[in-house]
């Protein structure tokens, strides 16, 4: 080449950032195990992504919220309480939620079972397993997937902490592993191993408004620097092998959203062998991310199948009418087309597990109900009237000494015993009727009652009956119902003589009905608009076959007792009835 041409040579070249492609689905015969996504990485792929889009992330916290609504019920679990209660009770640390979550989140979610060690062999508990560590098995010659491996790191598996370890699938027979896996998967066409997020169409959007994030935030920690050309004026190097190499450094250094700027590479042999750093005019741009901020809004509540923002809280100046018929309006259509769909798949896994089990109960989760609902039931009710001037106040030292009593009472059940059902308690005659024994009279003072050790009327050498407050709190919870709640928390149970003592004594007292100064905090808790409720525990001694074990409990029926005040008439106060 001519020294008068090399004068005159001039290369450019434009940085082209990552793209972002459909997850693919590799079955690598080196390994056992198909490989989900690029570097098999798409279920973090997909946390990121959530982690870094605001929309995206409270779309899937609100319908996760509406997936589980009130919780797992039955509609028919009153004709075998205790069988309904054993099963629930296999659920350990949230693992219902947070299979919920999963499902919604990645279009997967698997449960953990753990085998008993002793024999017959039958599920102990059910865990939460994360989907993001789980590969499948490699389908064997029916189709079938037998195994799930786990490794809490896929990008390691050379390190002896991360080889993946192969777990049975569960269909409900001891396979001689004491842990075996079920997962769900949200159907996807083309897709045999995983399922995929119902959202996926939009996972482009969903970058793009985290990459706006970004490069706005770069922005503001770099003064607002513009996007400029880099030219290198010092020659050319020789080979494209070089250009690259400076490229790469460049685009690793300063590329991408987080450094807020784009940039353009150029080697030249002018300019006094220096390097040039032009600033690109950057006109408009902030109409232009204003744009495509709420574009990418737009579609990904699109993608999410979101039927109103005002789901969310995003007010727009269209809808279905006012703010509280839109709300309903969406609502009613979110629950039939999205909701209960979701419910419905995540039933199937409930149903496989409960199946094994021999629970076999028509369960249903308890729909949600937003805000504004309860709003407008709360507008019906009718005003109250004046409280009558007989009643004893129940003032702020009051309530204190009764808190500091109940910091004394009751007790922590030892190590012989075990919990063997859960549920939430009914009426208090009906509570002291499951032995039908007599009605106990017991003194009104705080000191009649702090004898937690003492045996109860509804006790039994095999068993013992016991008492606790819901474990719910809110913002706005009075501080009797904290104090019940830490104490709750803390494995604090109570005797029905307790409790009803308490009442005697009034108690929340100041919630009483006109002309009276006692108050049933059986019934009505913490008194109106209180969320808690009482839950019955029944505890076995240590070794005691509870199978063989005829029911402590007998066929309680849905009442006013088993509801929080909050949905009863009046919100729990009879001084208003």
């Amino acid at each position: 080449m001519s020294e008068a041409i090399k004068k005159h040579q001039f290369a450019a070249t434009r940085i082209q950032f990552e793209d972002v492609t459909t997850p693919s689905v590799c079955e690598n015969p080196q390994n056992k195990w198909a490989e989900w996504g690029e570097d098999n990485d798409y279920f973090n792929y997909v946390i990121r992504m959530y982690n870094s889009s605001v929309t995206n992330a409270a779309i899937i916290n609100t319908i996760t919220t509406w997936i589980e609504g009130g919780g797992l019920n039955a509609s028919d679990k009153d004709r075998d309480i205790i069988g309904y209660n054993k099963f629930l009770n296999k659920f350990k640390e949230d693992a219902i939620e947070k299979f919920i979550e999963d499902f919604k989140l990645q279009g997967n979610a698997a449960f953990q079972i753990i085998w008993s060690k002793g024999e017959p062999k039958v599920a102990a508990s059910f865990y939460h397993m994360p989907i993001q560590y789980l590969r499948p098995e490699l389908a064997d010659e029916n189709g079938d997937i037998n195994h799930y491996y786990y490794s809490e790191n896929w990008q390691e598996l050379r390190k002896k902490q991360f080889r993946p370890v192969p777990y049975p699938v569960f269909d409900g027979r001891y396979k001689g592993a004491d842990i075996e896996v079920l997962v769900l998967k949200q159907y996807k066409a083309g897709l045999t191993y995983f399922g995929a997020p119902d959202y996926i169409s939009s996972m482009r959007w969903i970058e793009i408004e985290g990459a706006v994030s970004e490069f706005h935030l770069s922005n503001i920690h770099n003064g607002f620097a513009p996007s400029v050309i880099v030219s290198f004026n010092n020659g050319i190097p020789s080979t494209q092998e070089e250009i690259h190499e400076t490229e790469t450094s460049l685009k690793r250094k300063f590329g991408g959203e987080g450094n807020a700027g784009k940039f353009i590479v150029t080697f030249a042999d002018s300019r006094d062998q220096g390097v040039e750093v032009t600033t690109v005019p950057t006109n408009d741009l902030d109409k232009q991310y204003e744009f495509v901020s709420s574009h990418a809004r737009q579609m990904i509540i699109t993608g999410h199948k979101v039927t109103s923002p005002m789901l969310l809280g995003i007010k727009e100046d269209t809808g279905l009418g006012n703010n509280a018929d839109e709300i309903k309006n969406a609502t009613l259509l979110f629950q039939s087309t999205v909701i209960q769909g979701f419910q419905k798949q995540i039933l199937k896994a409930i149903n496989i597990l409960a199946k094994a089990e021999n629970a076999n109960f028509d369960f249903y989760f308890i729909p949600y109900t937003p805000i504004q609902f309860q709003v407008d039931e709360v507008k019906q009710v009718e005003q109250p009237t004046k409280m009558s001037t007989d009643i004893p106040e129940f003032t702020k030292e009051i309530e204190q000494a009764w808190i500091e009593k109940l910091s004394n009472v009751g007790e922590v059940m030892g190590d012989d015993w075990e919990l063997a059902s859960d549920e939430e308690a009914s009426d208090l005659e009906t509570e002291k009727s499951l032995n039908s024994i007599l009605k106990v009279s017991l003194s009104a003072s705080p000191e009649g009652y702090d004898n937690a050790s003492k045996k109860s009327e509804l006790d039994d050498k095999l068993y013992r009956v016991r008492y606790a407050y819901s474990k719910n709190l809110s913002k706005d919870s009075r501080e009797f119902c904290k104090t019940m709640v830490g104490l709750s928390k803390g494995g604090t149970v109570y005797r029905i003589e307790d409790i009803d003592a308490m009442s005697s004594a009034g108690v929340n007292g100041e919630f009483a009905a006109s002309g009276s100064s006692t108050y049933d905090i059986f019934k009505f808790k913490g008194g109106c608009f209180c969320h808690h409720f009482w839950r019955r525990l029944i505890f076995y001694k240590k070794g005691v076959d509870v199978s063989r074990q005829k029911a402590v409990v007998g066929v309680v029926k849905e009442g006013i007792e088993r509801k929080p005040t909050k949905d009863m008439p009046n919100r729990g106060s009879l001084k208003y009835s």
